[in-house]
């Protein structure tokens, strides 16, 4: 930018200056890699992330005409509606000034489904729908959009599935075109708006999509039509999605099991050949089921990162008093089944339940290519199970000291970010001494086989005495281990 356009702001001194460029164009909100995930914040806190970095954007570009037009095209690119004033204002905005709507790259809705739908619901259904046009005719200046949420919620009060999401997913996609890069979506149950797998066809016009979050939470239960019923319906008018370039499929499936099934088996004939990460949510089973295996048989095939939240499910009685061999042998077929189903997983990601094994029960017989395990909410177990029972079952998945169902193990990480787990270990009481005993025993053990006990920074858990690393100061609060 020259010194011209710059006008009084060249004047400025170049700290200053940088940091008005830099706080501009840094995203409202922290995220990941892939810049969408957010790190493990809840909802209500990272909504008031967003508002107040919005509104000091906002009012920076009030300063003056030389400030707004640094300010305003950072203030565009992530759009996260949440509030009816606030679709209301953007809507009139892009109205004001619709060369605007090319400015956004990301584009949240957080649609309400609690509650009667009201006629200032269905009004801002409108106003998302007039955005998402703005959005749409956008396209030709050259509009970016690449990423696009469509997100059932029950702390907002935006918006009416029935008014926004005919148009929203075909609208968006044609404003994207081959830039969109990333799609979440929600199936919301509603007659009204067709079969939820024929509403992802549009996606198949998206060549650059590489991931794709799929919500079917709210899903009632139903039976999936036969192979050949189901083929002559939608292959017939092209129906099945051709997800061609997706590289990462997450879904939340529905409590209940039969509609997992049959979301599983529609899934699994649709086209995602280069499917390399899956991450299943919800109602994920506690043993392989008909619709899970015919999914992994049909896209397993690349998978190197595998993420499972914890089972909704009892445990299997593989675990409990009745195991007999016939139970054993039948449980070691089923898991046989699907380690064919997934010969490459590299990267195994696992929510940890209170009642279930570890690292999950769909492993419980382990896997020949996995080299490093996530856990989610361990603490969780080991507060509610006696440390030394966990402590076993954690040096089972060790290559030599357990029994050998997890030969290339190198890593194992704890990927639950939470100011519970410092707090514990600042106190200085039995609790803490037990937790910390813990994860001295449990690296020591890793250590002598060479694996590495990793946080959710991807750093080291310290196993020497006096070492401090990220709050993991295993004896500095009075605790001589």
């Amino acid at each position: 930018m020259s010194a011209l356009a710059l006008g009084w702001l060249a004047a400025l001194p170049t700290e200053l200056l940088l940091t008005i460029f830099s706080f501009a164009v840094q995203p409202p909100i922290h995220l990941d890699s892939d810049d969408f995930d957010e790190l493990h914040y809840p909802p209500a806190l990272l909504i008031a992330f967003y508002t107040h970095a919005q509104a000091a954007r906002i009012r920076l570009a009030c300063v003056s005409q030389e400030i707004s037009n640094i300010v305003l095209p950072g203030l565009y690119t992530f759009v996260w509606i949440h509030r009816r004033g606030q679709v209301r204002r953007l809507a009139m905005t892009l109205q004001l000034h619709p060369e605007r709507a090319a400015l956004i790259k990301r584009f949240d809705v957080d649609t309400s489904i609690g509650g009667t739908r009201t006629d200032a619901m269905q009004a801002s259904g409108l106003d998302v729908r007039e955005i998402v046009d703005a959005i749409a005719d956008s396209r030709a200046t050259h509009g970016t959009l690449d990423t696009i949420v469509d997100r059932r919620a029950t702390y907002v009060n935006v918006g009416d599935p029935r008014v926004q999401c005919p148009a929203l997913l075909t609208r968006q996609v044609e404003a994207a075109g081959a830039a969109l890069r990333r799609a979440y979506l929600t199936a919301y149950n509603d007659p009204s708006h067709g079969s939820w797998l024929a509403n992802l066809q549009p996606l198949s016009n998206a060549s650059g999509l590489q991931i794709l979050e799929l919500d079917l939470k709210l899903l009632l239960p139903y039976r999936a039509p036969a192979p050949a019923v189901a083929t002559d319906y939608f292959t017939s008018g092209g129906l099945y999605p051709q997800l061609d370039a997706v590289h990462t499929l997450a879904i939340t499936l529905p409590p209940n099991q039969l509609a997992s099934e049959a979301a599983l088996e529609l899934i699994a004939r649709c086209s995602i050949p280069m499917l390399s990460t899956l991450r299943l949510f919800g109602g994920v089973p506690s043993m392989p089921t008909p619709g899970l295996l015919a999914f992994l048989s049909a896209h397993g095939g690349n998978i190197s990162t595998l993420e499972l939240a914890a089972p909704q499910t009892p445990p299997s009685v593989l675990t409990g008093a009745l195991a007999n061999a016939q139970v054993v042998a039948r449980a070691a077929a089923e898991a046989a089944t699907l380690l064919q189903t997934l010969p490459s997983v590299e990267y195994l990601i696992c929510g940890v339940s209170r009642v279930h094994a570890l690292p999950h029960p769909l492993f419980t017989f382990g896997h020949p290519t996995v080299q490093a395990i996530g856990f989610k909410n361990l603490e969780t177990k080991l507060r509610a199970q006696h440390s030394a029972t966990v402590l076993d079952h954690m040096r089972d998945l060790l290559p030599r000291a357990g029994s050998g169902r997890w030969p290339q193990l190198r890593e194992m990480k704890m990927l639950t970010y939470t100011e519970a787990t410092m707090r514990r270990l600042s106190r200085s009481d039995s609790e803490a001494r037990i937790v910390q005993l813990f994860w001295k025993r449990l690296i020591g053990l890793a250590e002598a086989e060479g694996v590495q006990i990793l946080d959710i920074w991807d750093r080291r858990l310290p196993a020497r005495v006096g070492h401090s690393d990220r709050g993991w100061n295993l004896d500095g609060y009075g605790v001589q281990l």
